[in-house]
């Protein structure tokens, strides 16, 4: 994808990526943090979207938006990636790990090229599904009855964190919900029930354990087959 920024996609625009650098500018002229009040690129308002990221980037290259937007993406894919290998890590899948982040960032279907990997507004949809999905299995690991004081402050950060993350991702509309979540539970469901039905599962958490990869899979190939065209 950083080939494809810097070669073919070159010239590729369309509104919302346009958008996004104007709000970044227009951002950093009026010194406001997050949102203009003279001015909004849709109906469909992100606060905590791709200006986090432009906006310091276009102080330091003003006049090459070209580079802004290149730099500004190879972020994006770390920080995605990085929340990919978190929330495996929390499901006990590392191993699986690099496989999984791979397949997020493969192009499947122009859909996924142009909006998602090149345009980079959806990926901000998977890093706060990655992030809170992985932070949730994480709090839910032990019980504070079981751990020391200082795990307990760290569970703290981490429980208002994941609060952040679930305020600030809902913000940013119903998309991550609809394309994500929805998908995610609807497959879910259908997985436990497909296992369990007819047999002994076990334990639940291990039933969640067995069915994890194929869960976050099919919540992943759902988005890349439902997604709306802007």
């Amino acid at each position: 994808m950083f080939l494809y920024h810097l070669g073919p996609g070159k010239d590729l625009i369309d509104g919302d990526m346009g958008g996004e650098m104007i709000l970044s500018d227009l951002l950093n002229q009026e010194g406001d943090f997050l949102l203009s009040n003279n001015w909004y690129y849709a109906t469909e308002i992100h606060v905590f979207f791709m200006q986090i990221v432009f906006r310091p980037l276009l102080l330091l290259f003003p006049d090459n938006w070209h580079a802004v937007r290149v730099i500004g993406m190879v972020m994006i894919y770390i920080i995605n990636t990085a929340g990919c290998l978190f929330m495996l890590h929390q499901i006990r899948l590392k191993d699986d790990g690099i496989w999984c982040a791979a397949a997020m960032m493969w192009p499947v279907g122009m859909w996924r090229l142009f909006l998602g990997l090149y345009g980079g507004q959806y990926l901000v949809y998977d890093f706060f599904s990655c992030y809170i999905i992985g932070l949730i299995l994480f709090l839910n690991k032990k019980s504070l009855h079981d751990i020391s004081a200082k795990e307990k402050c760290v569970r703290i950060f981490c429980a208002l964190l994941l609060a952040f993350l679930a305020f600030a991702g809902g913000t940013n509309g119903v998309r991550e919900t609809m394309m994500l979540f929805i998908p995610l539970c609807v497959g879910g469901l259908g997985i436990l029930i497909f296992h369990g039905y007819g047999k002994s599962a076990g334990s639940f958490q291990k039933l969640i354990k067995d069915c994890s990869l194929e869960l976050r899979l099919l919540g992943g190939v759902s988005q890349s087959l439902c997604k709306p065209p802007n």
